[in-house]
């Protein structure tokens, strides 16, 4: 069965420019991809936070058709807003960056509660909201790590 172009469109969207679909780590690389963005774009951070998440939120439904899955392995731009938002308001040093990437991928590989409970939430958008709770989680843990520093 062909996809369609818009099918194709949603999945290039939705994978990150189809980096979603490399053989080993594609969330990794989706929170890499959202970790350099972010880090480029230093002032305009938040602004790309709030893109990426209304882009990955958007996609949602239709990525799921056009996937064929409630849940597809390939999406990742949840994986990049995710680490968009564990980055915001911090300070732009290679120490808090990488920190926040190590929380962030074990909070998201290993799901502790409240994050599983925001993957239960059932519906397209539960694809989003995992990867926002551990980025929410990590930006807290990073200002905790910083203030008793």
């Amino acid at each position: 069965m062909k996809s369609s172009f818009g099918a194709q469109a949603v999945k290039g969207a939705a994978s990150c420019c189809f980096l979603g679909y490399l053989p080993v780590a594609p969330g990794t690389m989706g929170a890499v991809l959202g970790l350099v963005t972010v880090w480029y774009a230093e002032v305009w951070g938040a602004i790309l936070a709030v893109v990426l998440t209304a882009i990955g939120y958007s996609l949602c439904g239709p990525a799921q058709k056009a996937f064929g899955s409630e849940d597809p392995k390939a999406f990742v731009l949840d994986e990049a807003a995710g680490m968009a938002v564990s980055l915001l308001a911090l300070p732009h040093t290679g120490a808090v960056a990488f920190t926040a990437f190590v929380i962030f991928r074990v909070l998201d590989i290993f799901k502790p509660w409240p994050i599983r409970e925001c993957e239960k939430t059932g519906g397209a958008f539960a694809i989003m909201h995992d990867d926002l709770a551990a980025g929410l989680i990590t930006n807290f843990i990073l200002r905790i790590l910083l203030w008793i520093r």
